[in-house]
């Protein structure tokens, strides 16, 4: 569900400030928007039960925050959508780093060359692998889908909204939403084909 405080005229109005360059208009918005992003950690974590063994949700969301405040150094998103699609795109490249860590860490290393391990090699590891390199290319397919298909991709998948409710943030009608989804969807599975990651939901 849409969090109602991301659609009232006080949140716009912080993001006129924060266009103005208005510091504690960025930290205003950041505290209304750290339950969203802590769910996003949450829920992404869920989905990479090899990351999630190492990592806890309280340090993802602390890097996901220092990006996010750094980024709001520089970004003056122009609306809730924006803020909505930063907000989407900082948690995805926090868990596609931590994908690409945790990876590194399950590859057989270069001859002569030992890498650091979290636990020994065993033969029980290259599925776990494999099945990181799954969700690897899910994530690195997503930045490449077209901005409106990842926008409406974005929410659905990562923040939990329905059609309903993408459609009335974008003031469009839900069989726009309905077409832009199912067409980032059929992007994913033609790039990925079989490796789409088995508990993928873009159906």
């Amino acid at each position: 569900m849409a969090e109602p405080d991301f659609v009232t005229t006080d949140l716009h109005s912080l993001l006129d400030r924060v266009r103005s360059g208005e510091e504690d208009a960025r930290d205003a918005i950041y505290r209304r928007i750290s339950g969203r992003l802590e769910n996003l950690c949450r829920k992404m974590l869920r989905t990479q039960p090899s990351v999630r063994q190492f990592e806890e949700t309280a340090d993802v969301m602390q890097n996901v925050s220092i990006r996010l405040l750094r980024t709001l150094e520089t970004a003056r998103p122009g609306s809730i959508r924006e803020l909505y699609a930063l907000a989407t795109e900082l948690v995805r490249c926090e868990i596609l780093d931590l994908l690409r860590h945790h990876l590194a860490q399950r590859r057989t290393p270069a001859e002569g060359k030992r890498a650091v391990r979290c636990e020994p090699e065993s033969v029980a590891q290259q599925p776990e692998a494999e099945e990181l390199d799954r969700w690897h290319a899910f994530h690195e397919n997503v930045a490449r889908l077209s901005t409106l298909e990842r926008e409406v991709f974005g929410l659905v998948y990562y923040h939990g909204w329905s059609q309903k409710e993408i459609a009335e943030l974008f003031q469009v009608n839900e069989r726009t939403i309905r077409r832009r989804w199912h067409a980032a969807c059929l992007s994913l599975k033609r790039q990925l084909g079989d490796q789409m990651p088995s508990t993928s939901s873009t159906e």
